[in-house]
């Protein structure tokens, strides 16, 4: 068979999906990592409504094999993203190129993988239309391509809000997306237009969305709040900004049946169960730490949560309020 170059994989596929484009090749842009980006290949496509087509060069190997695995090109992955076309202007891409290197930098630094279904923070939000992260879904139209240097496939960049991001986090990038292409012709990002979040069709899909979706986030590094033992009573530190976490993670995942971990710096984690038994201090792996089983006691403690109780009626559990004083 043929051993196809890495470049011209890449671009034979763009021209599969979309005959008779035009290619623009830009370089890649300064990086904050040793994984520098080699630049994008940037197309205009007229369907369903004028956008250009931005895709990613340098998160497989597009020169030498130098990965380990034989049957993967580098990551396994490039980025595509669309940007809505300004009239017969050029295509605005040189923040896309920053972006997707921004993503090699933090897959660099933190030495993580990126798959379908991940995001990533990249910037504070001044307003709420404003991109503020994004997520990745496999590539509807791109599927994978093959070259001498192994197989990949292509993920698209979509931008967040952050309404959207909240969302994801409540529930799943993938059901976000699903409820996004369903009103949406293409998954856009486009910085200048408001949040989708503001076409009421859309924002009433989600909430319908929300309500039968249980929450992908199921492990929590750093978590919002404290916690120990007093003899066989499990204490819980929280603030008026803590609660509204724990009760999410209590709506949204213990409640349709799904666990909740909390993981510290030191390894010790906190598990919280939808299974009925005793909070108890276990030792996993090496590691202290604490299990909270409710059943049917969940209603007790978002009742005790929204009164600020200190007590947890049925469970060997006590809330400290800091900063505040509790009631009995």
């Amino acid at each position: 068979m043929k051993e196809i170059d890495p470049f011209d994989a890449i671009e034979n596929r763009l021209l599969e999906v979309h005959p008779g484009s035009e290619f623009l090749l830009f370089g890649g842009v300064s990086a904050r990592s040793p994984h520098a980006l080699n630049g994008a290949v940037v197309m205009r496509v007229e369907s369903p409504r004028p956008h250009w087509l931005i895709v990613s060069q340098g998160f497989t190997e597009l020169w030498d094999k130098t990965w380990p695995d034989p049957n993967t090109s580098g990551m396994g992955f490039e980025l595509a993203c669309r940007v809505p076309a300004r009239g017969e202007a050029g295509p605005d891409c040189g923040w896309v190129l920053h972006w997707m290197q921004g993503v090699a930098d933090v897959l660099a630094h933190e030495g993580t993988a990126l798959g379908d279904g991940h995001w990533m923070s990249m910037t504070e939000p001044q307003t709420e239309d404003e991109v503020c992260a994004l997520a990745f879904v496999r590539d509807p139209e791109l599927g994978e391509i093959h070259s001498r240097n192994g197989g990949s496939h292509f993920l698209e960049m979509i931008g967040l809000r952050a309404g959207e991001l909240d969302i994801v986090r409540s529930s799943s990038v993938d059901a976000y997306v699903e409820c996004l292409r369903a009103h949406t012709a293409v998954a856009w990002i486009d910085p200048t237009a408001p949040s989708p979040l503001r076409d009421p069709l859309l924002a009433q899909a989600v909430n319908g969305m929300l309500r039968t979706q249980p929450s992908a986030t199921g492990v929590v590094s750093g978590p919002p709040f404290g916690w120990r033992f007093d003899n066989s009573v499990l204490v819980l530190e929280l603030d008026e900004d803590s609660v509204l976490e724990l009760r999410r993670a209590l709506t949204e995942r213990l409640a349709h049946g799904q666990p909740m971990v909390y993981r510290r710096a030191n390894g010790e984690v906190l598990a919280l169960l939808p299974e009925a038994g005793p909070a108890t201090r276990e030792v996993r792996d090496g590691q202290t730490g604490g299990v909270l089983r409710l059943g049917e006691r969940l209603p007790a403690l978002l009742t005790a949560l929204d009164e600020r109780q200190s007590d947890v009626v049925g469970l060997n559990v006590q809330i400290h309020w800091v900063g505040r004083p509790s009631t009995a």
